[in-house]
């Protein structure tokens, strides 16, 4: 069943997640209706309440938020006394740390493959003489650091020199 983008929303509120579904191609939607959430093995089911529109059905229902997770769940519709549900081209993405999204549209027919795993880069070599090197950059640093600007950058010239002198 096509699940309308404009008019169809997810909001947390509380400790809820509200949805609203607006489904224009739904003429024989009968109450009671539940509407299912799966995700894997796992289904949560509420009941749902419907709303006739001149342009279809709108569909509301509450979800305990603490019971979805971190997932994206598959939603379907179960109306009146029928055995099977119709599955819903939407999906909810719910997460802890975000909003809630509802993703309206049919599934995506294709699936990308994993990610190559990545080559694990060597840290860059570290000689003695460099570790020393930065060891001084920083000690220097911290000394020059009240002086003015010109003052300090003399300093470092003078101390580069040195250095280089001495590395010779």
């Amino acid at each position: 069943m096509s699940v309308d983008t404009v008019a169809s929303y997810a909001r947390r509120r509380n400790d809820a997640v509200d949805l609203v579904l607006h489904l224009p191609d739904a003429a024989a939607v009968t109450e009671p209706t539940t509407l299912r959430l799966r995700h894997g093995q796992v289904t949560l089911r509420c009941e749902a309440t419907c709303r006739r529109t001149a342009d279809g059905v709108l569909l509301t229902a509450s979800v305990p938020g603490r019971r979805l997770g971190d997932h994206v769940w598959q939603l379907s519709l179960r109306t009146g006394e029928e055995q099977a549900a119709h599955r819903l081209e939407a999906r909810l993405l719910a997460s802890r740390k975000q909003p809630v999204a509802l993703l309206t549209g049919p599934l995506p027919k294709t699936v990308l493959p994993p990610p190559r795993p990545r080559a694990k880069t060597p840290p860059p070599a570290t000689t003695p003489a460099a570790r020393a090197r930065r060891a001084a950059v920083v000690a220097v640093d911290t000394v020059l650091k009240p002086l003015p600007d010109e003052q300090a950058a003399r300093y470092r010239r003078a101390l580069a020199g040195a250095a280089r002198r001495l590395s010779r």
